[in-house]
């Protein structure tokens, strides 16, 4: 097979698609277990403080709310998210392309 029918075939496309997908597949799974590791810490944080003290754990759990809101866990998890699955996208287009490409061979 040559070069030229390699590339019309999208081959090379596809295969850089995959390995990108992969490597943000990576990025997504190490960032959203750092930040479910750090949810859950902040959680049992707010649960000590909540038992610690006398008064009602309301200020704890705002604290834990608003740190779980925060950009460092849900917000650093919904953006890792959205770019794999755009990753995805672009993986599905090239395939679509690749399979255009045989209907017309």
């Amino acid at each position: 097979m040559t070069n030229t029918s390699v590339e019309g075939w999208g081959l090379r496309s596809a295969l850089a698609e995959a390995e990108r997908v992969a490597k943000k597949q990576r990025t997504c799974a190490e960032s959203t277990s750092a930040a479910l590791d750090r949810a859950v810490a902040t959680l049992a944080a707010a649960a000590d403080a909540a038992r610690d003290t006398a008064a009602p754990p309301t200020a704890a759990m705002l604290g834990a709310v608003d740190a779980l809101r925060g950009p460092d866990i849900t917000g650093r998890v919904e953006a890792v998210t959205k770019d794999f699955h755009g990753a995805i996208g672009k993986l599905g287009k090239v395939r679509e392309t690749m399979a255009a490409s045989l209907q017309h061979w």
